[in-house]
C-alpha cells in the first residue's frame, strides 16, 4: 500500500477512536433506572388487559418451547415450523409490544417495556439498542442518554453490524450536541 494511503487510513481511524473516547466522556453514564413495573398493565391488540410481567413470562415460554420444538422430531412441514416460530418470536413477544408502543407514538411506554427485559432474554442487547437510538436520539432528541445504551447492545452483542451502526449514529450526534 502507498504511504499516503497508510497515512489517511491512520489519520481516519485515530480520529474515530478520539471521537469515541470523547463521547464517551462528555456523555452521562447509564440513567438512574429504577426496577421495571411488572405489575404495569399494558392492552393488547386483541384488547385484552395483561401485566407486563406476564408478557415477558409468556415470552420466555414461548422460547422455551420454541427450543424443545426444535430438539423434537420433525414431524410438521418445515413452513409450518417457520411459521409457528415467526409468529412466537415476533408476534405478541415483549419486544413486538415495545415495537407496537414506539410505532404508537408512546417512546415512554416502550422505553418501560424494553427496560423490563431481563439479561438473559435473546431480545436485550436489540432492546438495548433500540433505547438508546430509536427512543433517546430520534424520538426524545437526547442521544447523551443513549450513548450509554447502545454501548451496552455491543457488549452483549458485538457481532451485530447493527449495534455498530447504530453506535456510530449516536456517537456522532451526541459529540455534535456536546460541541454546540
Amino acid at each position: 500500500m502507498k504511504k499516503p494511503v497508510k497515512i489517511v487510513i491512520h489519520v481516519f481511524l485515530f480520529s474515530m477512536a478520539l471521537l469515541v473516547i470523547a463521547v464517551n466522556a462528555l456523555t452521562p453514564g447509564m440513567p438512574e433506572v429504577t426496577e421495571a413495573d411488572l405489575a404495569l398493565p399494558l392492552q393488547m391488540e386483541d384488547g385484552t388487559v395483561v401485566t407486563l410481567g406476564e408478557v415477558i413470562r409468556r415470552d420466555q415460554a414461548a422460547e422455551a418451547a420454541l427450543r424443545t420444538r426444535a430438539a423434537a422430531p420433525r414431524r410438521e412441514p418445515k413452513a409450518v415450523r417457520i411459521a409457528r416460530a415467526v409468529d412466537i418470536l415476533h408476534g405478541q413477544g415483549v419486544f413486538g409490544l415495545g415495537l407496537r408502543r414506539l410505532a404508537q407514538g408512546k417512546p415512554e411506554e416502550a422505553l418501560t417495556i424494553w427496560r423490563a427485559i431481563p439479561n438473559e432474554h435473546r431480545d436485550y442487547a436489540r432492546a438495548q439498542r433500540f433505547i438508546g437510538y430509536k427512543i433517546y436520539d430520534r424520538a426524545l432528541g437526547e442521544p447523551a442518554k443513549g450513548v450509554a445504551y447502545v454501548n451496552r447492545s455491543i457488549w452483549n452483542d458485538p457481532l451485530s453490524g447493527n449495534a455498530w451502526q447504530d453506535a456510530a449514529r449516536i456517537y456522532l450526534h451526541a459529540a455534535l450536541d456536546a460541541f454546540r
